[in-house]
């Protein structure tokens, strides 16, 4: 893979994940809850990608596919986590606080690893850190504990699957390791909704957004993001990451801008 490609699947992967407050906001005025949202958003990825493993009659080796399974528990809780912690303090926060998984995977990278790192990386992760803190602080008062604690947790679950895949997962085709990762993910939510409740889409509408999110949130996201974590790129892959960090954040912000102005010429 170039490093062009790379870029352009980077670019690619990152305006589809900024889409999904435009979603949540979309979703937010429906019967359908996030377990609901979710357990749609993982199954019709999986189905599909699913068949087409099938078609191509692509090896499914069994020791790998159970060591990728893990990464689809936490892709599950990172999904959960995310829309869970939109709802309860808001999009703009909440998106502040998931960002904190490069500080987290830069710090397991130092601190377990043994990644030597420079002072100007230290002070990145400083700043970074002292950033979240005070947005924490800073929201105290509007924002609930529970979804504080959601936002992180789908962060530290998102640099879980991002490590867990760059350090420790076994080789594996890269088809079969997206099905894993959306099928397990469909287990891991239907799993928690059994214990916390269910409520699917009850219109038109609320599917429309439902099948929306699931097709451009992780079936045309997931492979560009899958590309670019499993080719050996060097050096190149972390400028490729840290360019992924920025525009995800970028498209975000663009893209909340706009579910703000579609939900205000609804209202009129």
């Amino acid at each position: 893979m170039s490093y062009t490609l790379g870029a352009l699947m980077v670019l690619t992967a990152a305006i589809l994940f900024g889409l999904q407050p435009i979603y949540g906001a979309k979703l937010a005025v429906t019967a359908v809850d996030v377990n609901g949202m979710m357990l749609i958003r993982f199954a019709v990825p999986a189905l599909l990608i699913g068949c087409w493993v099938w078609m191509r009659r692509i090896q499914r080796p069994l020791k790998p596919c159970l060591n990728h399974a893990c990464m689809g528990i936490a892709f599950g809780f990172t999904g959960i986590g995310y829309y869970e912690a939109g709802y309860q303090i808001g999009f703009s926060l909440a998106v502040i606080l998931f960002y904190s998984f490069p500080v987290i995977i830069a710090l397991y990278s130092a601190l377990i690893i043994r990644i030597p790192m420079q002072r100007i990386q230290w002070l990145a992760i400083a700043v970074a850190s002292s950033g979240l803190l005070l947005a924490i602080d800073v929201n105290t008062e509007s924002a609930s504990i529970s979804g504080i604690g959601w936002a992180l947790l789908s962060a530290s679950c998102y640099a879980f699957l991002l490590t867990y895949k760059t350090y420790y997962a076994s080789p594996l085709n890269e088809w079969v390791s997206l099905f894993v990762l959306t099928l397990t993910a469909t287990v891991t939510v239907a799993v928690y909704a059994s214990f916390t409740g269910l409520q699917m889409p009850d219109s038109g509408y609320a599917w429309q957004w439902s099948l929306t999110l699931a097709m451009l949130a992780d079936m045309m996201r997931g492979e560009p993001d899958y590309h670019l974590n499993l080719q050996h790129l060097g050096w190149q892959k972390d400028a490729l990451n840290l360019l992924r960090a920025m525009m995800d954040r970028e498209a975000t912000t663009l893209n909340r801008s706009l579910a703000a102005l579609f939900s205000e010429g609804e209202s009129n």
